[in-house]
């Protein structure tokens, strides 16, 4: 099942970032003269890290530099 669009369309509709890269498994979006990235995963794609219990989808990664 691919990530719900609703985040996609949301960040592009209200902030204007764009669709850099999407699959079936999560799409990334550029914004801000590229600035700024938002990544949205769906929670069975295999690259997140396994851990003692199931990823419920509720995370937040910050990066400043």
């Amino acid at each position: 099942m691919p990530p719900t669009l609703e985040p996609r369309d949301f960040y592009a509709k209200h902030f204007g970032f764009e669709p850099a890269f999407e699959t079936s498994l999560f799409f990334y979006l550029t914004g801000l003269g590229a600035r700024a990235t938002l990544v949205f995963m769906h929670v069975d794609d295999a690259s997140l890290p396994p851990g003692p219990e199931a990823f419920g989808g509720e995370a937040m990664l910050l990066e400043t530099r």
